[in-house]
């Protein structure tokens, strides 16, 4: 390095003193400075009211107001309204977010919180999952994070995820002589048990095997386990519509069959005079989330247990359901607000969440615990809940239009299907032109 003159050294020397005289002065007794500059860089308080606006049913009003209270306990000076809209939720909320007056936190599935975030209606946490609790995957669960993203932003925090799982009457099994469901079984092999378990008395059918619904996501599983896929790559926002594949149709002719071919299961219509269910003791098996022990655990004489859903010949799919918190960007009380979504995904929230048995959470440590999973009630079976996430596949996708698509485009053509009306071929071709329409419209 060159050395410096002697008049190089003189301003150089000028400069340091000028230097510590700037850093002496902001020690001063200022206390406006001093002040401000601790503001720039301590938290914000977290205290103040908040609004929380959520659905659901008695038992997660009850598990909501629980979590509310530990919250206040932790954070002393916080207070936590609870808004719950039981009804349209989804409808109501957007009244709400378009008349300025969303709630400061907001519970909803993906697709929901997507729909506003892109709206400008809340706001970026994308921070939160930076903490290294949060990003540690030997602690949560991170399979679907990803689906709590827009345009590479996390739009909300998340409780947990449900999968479906297979319930069986264990009683209806043993009078019928027919083996319980194994991790093994086929989709043939449910067939086949539904058909046994099927009882027709002087022409009337008295006990089901099974019942089937039209909500997409039990023909997504059909449709998955034969091969097929509703839309190309489910994580671009732009993706394709490709539910009209021999594939699909196979899967949905499936379903079809079990109705009106087995007839192990009643048609929609039929359902509604028989009246019977799988809680009434008259339906053998029934494919339903796995939340469903939180109510069947309180049924009186029912001997039941659970299994992983049935594969098919492209294997084991099962479609997931989470849900998860947004904050309104507009919050007057953003602070408490992030660190109450924060709450729902921390260890004491998802503790207090696990324990109904309503939701199976991501953190794993609570979710796996032996004392979650085997609370008073819960079968042995209930561990699927937590198995069957391997098998997991999303069933909606990073459209924003997606949810309209399967409204006016899949569910109608399912109600077809499912009357005999069409089969699953048919019904696979006029989905892939109603949704396709429907994804022209919004482009």
């Amino acid at each position: 390095m060159k050395k410096p003159t002697m008049g190089a050294a003189v301003v150089l020397a000028l400069t340091l003193i000028l230097a510590v005289s700037l850093i002496l002065s902001g020690c001063g007794s200022s206390n406006d400075q001093t002040s401000t500059t601790a503001a720039a860089v301590a938290p914000e308080k977290i205290e103040g009211t908040i609004s929380f606006a959520t659905w659901g049913s008695e038992s997660e009003i009850e598990t909501n107001k629980k979590v509310i209270a530990a919250f206040e306990n932790k954070y002393p000076g916080t207070k936590v309204e609870l808004n719950y809209i039981p009804d349209d939720y989804e409808t109501k909320m957007e009244t709400l977010i378009a008349g300025g007056a969303a709630p400061d936190v907001v519970y909803g599935h993906p697709y929901q919180l997507r729909k506003w975030f892109a709206k400008g209606a809340l706001a970026d946490l994308s921070d939160i999952y930076k903490d290294p609790e949060f990003s540690d995957p030997a602690k949560y669960d991170q399979s679907f994070y990803k689906n709590f993203q827009h345009e590479g932003k996390y739009f909300g925090t998340i409780n947990g995820q449900d999968v479906f799982l297979l319930y069986y009457n264990k009683d209806l099994f043993d009078k019928a002589g027919v083996e319980y469901p194994t991790e093994g079984w086929t989709w043939d092999d449910f067939r086949e048990a539904a058909k046994k378990l099927t009882v027709v008395e002087n022409g009337k059918t008295v006990q089901y095997g099974m019942t089937l619904s039209n909500w997409y996501p039990y023909a997504e599983m059909f449709i998955w386990s034969y091969g097929g896929k509703l839309a190309g790559d489910t994580y671009d926002p732009n993706h394709e519509i490709v539910i009209d594949s021999p594939e699909a149709a196979q899967g949905l002719q499936v379903m079809q069959d079990i109705i009106m071919k087995d007839k192990s299961a009643p048609t929609p219509e039929a359902q509604n005079v028989f009246g019977g269910s799988f809680e009434a003791g008259n339906v053998a098996m029934k494919i339903d989330g796995a939340w469903a022990p939180v109510f069947l655990k309180d049924v009186k004489g029912l001997n039941w247990d659970a299994m992983l859903v049935p594969k098919g010949p492209a294997g084991r799919h099962n479609p997931v359901f989470y849900a998860g918190y947004g904050v309104s960007a507009k919050s007057k009380n953003p602070a408490t607000a992030r660190a109450f979504a924060t709450f729902m995904m921390e260890e004491e929230g998802q503790r207090i969440l696990a324990e109904t048995g309503l939701i199976t959470v991501i953190n794993k440590s609570v979710s796996e615990d032996p004392a979650v999973l085997g609370a008073p009630g819960m079968p042995p079976g209930n561990k699927y809940r937590i198995e069957g996430v391997e098998y997991a596949t999303w069933r909606d996708t990073a459209a924003l239009w997606w949810h309209e698509a399967v409204d006016k485009g899949l569910t109608p053509e399912l109600d077809r299907l499912l009357i005999g009306e069409q089969d699953g071929a048919t019904t696979a071709k006029n989905a892939q032109k109603l949704m396709d329409e429907v994804r022209a419209s919004v482009q």
